[in-house]
């Protein structure tokens, strides 16, 4: 659920965003093309725990509403006053368990990443939710962290119990921030202690195999003021990396992605998510890349335990970082012995490519290619 000056602020917005859902409106596609829908909470939140039952609807365009986010939590109008061809409760049963890629065929084979332990570092998350409930993570944190819908998008994307594309791997989980700094440096000394942690954990003997990390470094390393703390949490950041780099254990976070993968997300949010011409990246420097589907998707509300937030917006490298990291669970369920980048050039050469030169990910070919190379080892080894 959104928090209340989410709530006041979208309340404040409301007249604005219910014009734009219009037919004949075309606001709402000029922001989607600039890229900017997340530049307000209206954006972000949509129609999160807002009551829109007062409102007649039936001149809006479905195409539209889907745009924007809504929730479990929203009321809206009786179906005399809602728009033809939608239906909120479906959509969002629907989102709950697309997973796109292929994906849902191979958990139905058993491929959903047991025996893989991996590690993440993210904003804290309600794990008491029933998206995560009954998996298997193992969660720090001494601080009390107030959750943040960050980490629920991220972790339900790669491990949730409806959602999650590795649904039965073993997973530690690090949430960052907290009050002792600034927001963005108490980030950054988090994921850093985390990275530290997991090399400690591996060294001792600890099968981790991977590290995620949504929460970018990197980048929020650049934002903190005092120059010289950076350059220190920079030099440590090269540290660690150089250390993951000799065990051979990759962190997949914003920078690794972008060197093989991007995301997509759809032209018409209406159309089946089967039709693979439907989807585009935000660049078409991004087109030779493997993308991962980030569209028609929901994330686990804060604080209600069982409550869905439904988005189908433009995608983020943060959404699709954990898709990655738990297609390379699968692969590693397969063969254990696969490294990551091996992971993610098959993923490129077996990927399907759509009328705009868009390259997506096949989940089922990946992780055939990824079986064949074990057999054609095995073969060689005899």
């Amino acid at each position: 659920m959104a928090i209340k000056h989410v709530v006041d602020t979208i309340k404040k917005q409301l007249p604005h965003l219910l014009e734009m859902i219009k037919k004949g409106n075309n606001e709402l596609e000029k922001i989607i093309k600039s890229g900017d829908l997340y530049g307000g909470l209206e954006y972000l939140w949509g129609f999160d725990s807002i009551d829109l039952s007062p409102y007649d609807l039936s001149d809006a365009d479905p195409s539209k509403i889907v745009r924007f986010p809504f929730s479990t939590g929203t009321i809206w109008p009786d179906s005399s006053k809602m728009p033809k061809g939608f239906d909120p409760t479906e959509t969002i049963e629907r989102a709950k368990h697309f997973k796109g890629l292929g994906v849902e065929s191979l958990n139905e084979q058993g491929i959903t990443g047991k025996g893989v332990k991996i590690a993440y570092i993210d904003k804290p998350f309600d794990i008491q939710h029933i998206e995560f409930a009954d998996r298997h993570i193992e969660y720090f944190d001494d601080l009390g962290r107030p959750f943040d819908y960050h980490g629920s998008a991220c972790i339900s994307r790669l491990m949730g119990k409806n959602i999650g594309i590795a649904s039965d791997i073993d997973l530690l989980f690090y949430p960052v921030g907290n009050q002792r700094y600034e927001y963005i440096e108490s980030q950054v000394v988090d994921g850093l202690d985390a990275i530290g942690d997991i090399i400690s954990r591996v060294e001792n003997g600890e099968q981790i195999r991977a590290i995620g990390m949504s929460s970018c470094i990197d980048y929020q390393i650049t934002l903190i003021k005092d120059k010289n703390r950076a350059k220190i949490y920079a030099d440590r950041l090269a540290e660690l990396k150089k250390k993951l780099e000799d065990l051979g254990i990759p962190l997949i976070d914003a920078e690794r992605f972008f060197e093989n993968f991007a995301y997509v997300y759809k032209i018409d949010p209406l159309k089946d998510n089967a039709d693979i011409d439907n989807y585009i990246t935000h660049s078409k420097n991004w087109n030779y890349r493997a993308s991962v589907i980030d569209a028609d998707k929901c994330i686990p509300l804060i604080d209600t335990h069982n409550g869905y937030l439904y988005e189908n917006l433009i995608g983020s490298a943060s959404w699709s970082i954990p898709q990655v990291v738990g297609l390379y669970c699968l692969a590693l369920q397969v063969n254990k012995n696969l490294t990551y980048q091996e992971f993610a050039e098959i993923a490129e050469y077996t990927c399907d490519k759509n009328r705009h030169g868009v390259k997506l990910v096949n989940a089922r070919q990946l992780i055939r290619e990824v079986e064949n190379r074990l057999t054609t080892h095995f073969q060689s080894t005899q």
